[in-house]
């Protein structure tokens, strides 16, 4: 007798492995448009070979001990967090949350900038 196929598992693989990539944690992107206090990024990992979209609308975080002046621009490589929920409309304190969505890069935040060569002293 042949062996049956285990389409039980291989669902539960696929469920899992679709689970798994639509969750969005942290990712690095360059800054391709400024509009103070947010900018458009490109992600700049490639799935498959293939750009992934432009993100909008992403805010920054000034973190203690950084200037009160931020210097970020367009061409910029930064980090980026999704944060847990829909922060559409926050403006300050409490917030409604319209999405149960978990760590969509919709919910973006820069924390900051990828150094490179110049951005250190000599």
């Amino acid at each position: 007798m042949a062996e049956q196929k285990d389409y039980f598992t291989d669902l539960m693989r696929k469920v899992y492995s679709n689970s798994i990539n639509d969750v969005s944690v942290a990712y690095i992107a360059k800054i391709e448009k400024m509009t103070p206090p947010t900018a458009t990024v490109q992600p700049l990992a490639r799935i498959d070979g293939k750009k992934e979209s432009m993100v909008q609308k992403v805010h920054f975080i000034i973190l203690p001990g950084q200037p009160e002046l931020l210097d970020y621009n367009s061409g910029d490589e930064v980090i980026v967090i999704c944060l847990d929920d829909d922060n559409s409309k926050y403006t300050k304190g409490y917030y409604p949350v319209s999405s149960n969505r978990k760590h969509s890069v919709d919910y973006s935040f820069v924390i900051g900038k990828i150094a490179n060569k110049k951005d250190f002293k000599k």
